[in-house]
Formats: C-alpha cells, sequence, structure tokens
C-alpha cells in the first residue's frame, strides 16, 4: 500500500513544507484547498454550530482519508485549534476511519526531534545527512520568504532621514 501523508495549510510557507516532506519521507505530500464541495461535506458531519474553519478542515480530512492518505500531520498550536481538531479526530473515528495522527508540535511551536521521529518512522533508510539537508533548505527558503514579505510590507512607506542643522 502507497502510504500518502496530508499537510494542512500553512500559508505562504505551503509549497515549501510539501517539498521537504515529499524530499525527506519518500511519499505522497497531500494539500487540499478549501472549496464549496469540501464546505459541504464537513458541514454533513460536523455539530450544527461549530464556526466555518471547523467545517472546512472536516471536510478536508475526509477527502485526504479518502484519497488514501495514513498519516494526518498535526500542527495546531491554539488551544482552541487543538480543541476543534481533537473533536474533528473523535468524528473521523465514530465515522470508521482508519490513520494515524502525527503530533509535530511541542506546545506552541514545531518540535524538529518530532519531524525527525516522523521522518525516521516513514523512511528509515534515510540518512541523517539528507535530514539536514532538507532542513537547511527548508530554513533557506522560510527566511528568503520572511524577507520578501518583510520587504513587501514596507514598500509603501519611505524612511526620511532627520537634519540635523
Amino acid at each position: 500500500m502507497n502510504n500518502k501523508i496530508y499537510l494542512p495549510n500553512c500559508g505562504i510557507y505551503n509549497d515549501l513544507l510539501i517539498g521537504f516532506f515529499k524530499k525527506a519521507t519518500n511519499m505522497e505530500v497531500i494539500n487540499i484547498k478549501r472549496t464549496n464541495d469540501i464546505l459541504t461535506l464537513g458541514n454533513k458531519y460536523s455539530p450544527i454550530n461549530m464556526p466555518i474553519d471547523f467545517k472546512y478542515k472536516l471536510g478536508q480530512l475526509i477527502v485526504a482519508i479518502n484519497n488514501g492518505c495514513t498519516y494526518l500531520l498535526d500542527l495546531e498550536t491554539g488551544y482552541l485549534k487543538k480543541y476543534y481538531y481533537l473533536l474533528q479526530i473523535e468524528i473521523l473515528e465514530h465515522l470508521g476511519y482508519t490513520f494515524n495522527i502525527i503530533k509535530l508540535t511541542n506546545n506552541r511551536y514545531l518540535s524538529v526531534k518530532k519531524i525527525y521521529d516522523f521522518i525516521k518512522i516513514t523512511n528509515p533508510k534515510i540518512n541523517i545527512i539528507k535530514i539536514i539537508w532538507c532542513y537547511f533548505k527548508l530554513l533557506i527558503g522560510i527566511y528568503i520568504i520572511k524577507k520578501q514579505s518583510k520587504q513587501k510590507n514596507n514598500k509603501h512607506f519611505k524612511i526620511i532621514k532627520k537634519q540635523t542643522n
């Protein structure tokens, strides 16, 4: 069976993380965009008064599992989002789905050790040099994206030097 990984949307770092996990684990990484069909599916199985983000995420998880994902990556860091994620997992288990939850966060931040452990589980033949190289490329990519977004945000401001007499 060909295992797949579901990676939740990570904003501007999405493509970087997809590339990182593809290279490090040699597995297909699935990331599902938000559509009306996803919302309808999530709405069908979620409690009535849950927010729309909850319904989108539940729909994305259902589609990911139906597409063959066996590993669902948990990147949630906020208290409320963690609660929602646990509820979504409970709903999926109630529906009879089988999957593995991989928690990659440690309190509020991504844990390098947990990412390393996951890579070694999914790709036991990988050597430490390749993992370090993948991490290095990921960090360089994050640095470049942060620098570009900072320049993009500051292009509307003009720095005026104070003249002294």
